[in-house]
C-alpha cells in the first residue's frame, strides 16, 4: 500500500506542534513532488542530499518541513569513498551506533 503525500500532508498539518518539526527520505524526484505539495503550509527547513560516491549524483533526500519559515540548512553527505570505503562523513554521523 502506499500513502499519498496529500495525505501524509493533512496528517502532519493536524499532528505536528506549531514548533515541531517533519522529516522524510525520500528519492529527488519524489522529494520535489512533496515540495509542491507542502508549499504554502509547511516550510522546508533542511535538506541533506545523499550520495553514494562523491561523484554520483544524489540517489536520497532528507528533508525538514516546519510552520516557520527559516533559512534552509543544506547539507550532502557521501555515503563512500571513490575507492568504496566508508566516507568520513558516514563514519562520524553513524558512529554511535557501532559497538
Amino acid at each position: 500500500d502506499e500513502l499519498p503525500f496529500s495525505e501524509l500532508c493533512s496528517a502532519v498539518e493536524k499532528l505536528l506542534s506549531p514548533h515541531g518539526r517533519f522529516f522524510v527520505i525520500l528519492p529527488p524526484q519524489e522529494s520535489e513532488k512533496l515540495y509542491q505539495i507542502v508549499e504554502n503550509k509547511l516550510f522546508i527547513n533542511y535538506q541533506l542530499k545523499i550520495q553514494p560516491t562523491p561523484n554520483k549524483p544524489v540517489n536520497r533526500i532528507v528533508s525538514g518541513f516546519s510552520f516557520s519559515n527559516h533559512d534552509i540548512e543544506n547539507q550532502k553527505l557521501p555515503l563512500r569513498n571513490d575507492d568504496n570505503s566508508l566516507s568520513e562523513e558516514y563514519l562520524k554521523l553513524t558512529q554511535d551506533f557501532y559497538l
